[in-house]
C-alpha cells in the first residue's frame, strides 16, 4: 500500500555507556527514531541483560507510544542471537537494525523508504554515513553506491568492505534480508557476509538526504 510499515530492531546491551565524550546512548538513539517525520512504524527492542539502567531509560521514554515493543531477556544471547531476535519479531514490510549508539535524522526511513517504493531493482539503501567521533567535525561523510551489474557490484565490495557498516544500518527490504544467514552464527565479518547476500540479490544506494550517525563503539 501507500504507507507500508517499517520495523526498527534495536539489540541492546548496557546502552548508556559512552565510549567517548560524542557517542549516543541508548536514550538520543532511540528519541532519533520516535522523532522520524515517517510515522507508520514499529520499534523493536530487545534488552539483552544489560546490567546498568538502561531498560528505567527505555521505559521512560516509551512510556505512551503504543509504537515500541520491549522485551527484556531473561538469559544473556550472543550479540548476533539478538540481532537476530529483533528482526525475527519484525512485521514490517521494511527492516532497519539500529544500535544502541547510532543515531539517524528525522527524516531518514521518511527518505530511504520513498527511494525504494519507487526503484525495484535496489533493495536497501541508506543516507549519508559517518562515525560519532566524526560527525561534530563533519568530515568522512561516507556515501557508497552498488548501481552496477551482478559482478561489478561484488568486486568494488570487495573493495570497501571495511567501511559498509551504513549498509548493514540502511533500510532494507525484510523479504530479501530474511534470506540471508541469521546473525546467530557468531563468526567474525557475518555483517560483510549478509551485506554480500544481500548484493547478490539487488542494488544498493546512498541517497543524498539524511544522515546516520554510527556509534564507533561497535556492537
Amino acid at each position: 500500500g501507500q504507507n507500508p510499515l517499517v520495523s526498527v530492531g534495536i539489540p541492546v546491551f548496557n546502552g548508556l555507556q559512552k565510549k567517548n565524550k560524542y557517542s549516543t546512548d541508548i536514550r538520543k538513539s532511540l528519541k532519533s527514531i520516535l522523532n522520524q517525520t515517517y510515522q507508520n512504524i514499529e520499534v523493536i527492542i530487545s534488552d539483552n541483560c544489560s546490567t546498568d539502567d538502561t531498560a528505567n531509560a527505555i521505559k521512560e521514554i516509551i512510556a505512551n507510544d503504543k509504537r515500541v515493543k520491549f522485551f527484556k531477556q531473561i538469559k544473556p544471547l550472543g550479540p548476533g542471537e539478538n540481532f537476530t531476535f529483533v528482526l525475527n519479531k519484525a512485521r514490517g514490510k521494511y527492516f532497519k537494525w539500529n544500535c544502541h549508539d547510532d543515531f539517524i535524522s528525522e527524516n531518514f526511513i521518511e527518505k530511504n523508504l520513498k527511494f525504494l517504493e519507487e526503484n525495484n531493482n535496489f533493495i536497501f539503501c541508506s543516507s549519508p554515513s559517518c562515525y560519532d567521533f566524526e560527525h561534530q567535525e563533519n568530515k568522512n561523510i561516507i556515501k557508497l553506491n552498488f548501481e552496477s551489474n551482478l559482478f561489478k557490484r561484488i568486486k568494488k565490495f570487495h573493495k570497501i568492505r571495511s567501511i559498509c557498516l551504513s549498509m548493514v544500518f540502511g533500510l532494507i527490504k525484510k523479504e530479501y534480508l530474511l534470506k540471508t544467514t541469521e546473525f546467530t552464527v557468531d563468526y567474525l565479518a557475518i555483517d560483510w557476509i549478509v551485506v554480500l547476500e544481500l548484493l547478490f540479490q539487488g542494488k544498493f544506494k546512498t541517497i543524498d538526504e539524511g544522515l546516520i550517525v554510527i556509534g564507533s563503539s561497535g556492537r
